[in-house]
């Protein structure tokens, strides 16, 4: 279970939604140049049920003002109950915050499930909020699981960390600012480092999917995408290799003469870009 700095976490449930919901989306509609995220927060019934439409509708934005540590939550749509959601109210709601600025991406990492493997400190600086150095922590309470990091990628101090409910389809996100400027590389390469470790275990699987949480969170950081490109060698997807291993001599030749001796890339050798991305 992940610490968090928990300023504010976005309530569980309405009453219509704790009663009667059977399962949530939540959607994150971007970062503005500030620390402020836009979100949509939706609650369902039971599949098969009559209404197939959100029974509880949240949109609207998380936002920590300058130099202040709390966050705001700001809701544009809060509708409670059957036959209270309209598509029309939420595509205008959506298409007001891209006015506004929002719609800025930033960077993403997925947390796994899984086990990380109890080596080289890697369940503290992946499952835990220490890499993070926030001045406040507080543990969100088990069965809580956090599964997904929202970085700004304008505000790098700040981040919004989405919790499921172990593994139900119920969300709950927390906007904290971070301590850290080296967070996301330092993160990606604990990325990495499970990712081999996983390898060595056997679980090629898992090993791929750490390796591209990595160069998906720091797609600037070049020790993820080469080890991204040796992986996906070793899985047999050439293709994605080749662009991996590009990026990453792009980031730093160094990687031209360690592509050249790797013995994970041999598959990749006789093909005419790898000699030329390796000249």
């Amino acid at each position: 279970m992940l610490v968090l700095v928990a300023f504010l976490a976005l309530p569980l449930a309405s009453p219509a939604r704790a009663l009667t919901a059977d399962h949530e989306k939540f959607d994150f509609l971007g970062w503005n140049k500030q620390c402020s995220a836009a979100f949509g927060h939706y609650a369902f019934p039971k599949v098969g049920e009559a209404v197939v439409e959100p029974i509880d509708t949240r949109v609207g934005t998380l936002t920590i003002e300058t130099e202040e540590h709390a966050s705001k939550e700001t809701l544009l749509i809060s509708f409670s109950g059957a036959g209270t959601w309209s598509a029309e109210t939420d595509s205008a709601v959506r298409a007001k915050l891209r006015e506004d600025g929002y719609g800025l991406m930033g960077f993403v990492e997925t947390l796994r499930p899984a086990p990380v493997v109890d080596q080289r400190d890697l369940p503290r600086l992946i499952e835990s909020t220490d890499t993070y150095r926030a001045s406040e922590t507080a543990w969100l309470a088990s069965p809580w699981r956090a599964a997904t990091v929202y970085y700004s990628p304008f505000a790098s101090e700040c981040a919004l960390m989405l919790y499921t409910f172990g593994d139900k389809p119920f969300y709950r996100a927390v906007l904290f600012r971070i301590g850290n400027p080296t967070v996301r590389d330092d993160r990606a390469l604990a990325h990495v480092t499970n990712g081999l470790l996983l390898f060595e275990q056997g679980d090629a699987l898992g090993a791929l999917e750490e390796e591209r949480i990595a160069a998906t969170m720091a797609p600037d950081f070049g020790p993820a995408r080469y080890q991204l490109a040796a992986l996906l060698t070793l899985n047999g997807q050439l293709e994605q290799a080749l662009d991996e291993l590009k990026a990453a001599i792009a980031l730093d030749s160094k990687y031209k003469k360690q592509a050249r001796e790797d013995r994970n890339l041999d598959t990749l050798r006789e093909d005419p870009r790898f000699k030329t991305l390796t000249k």
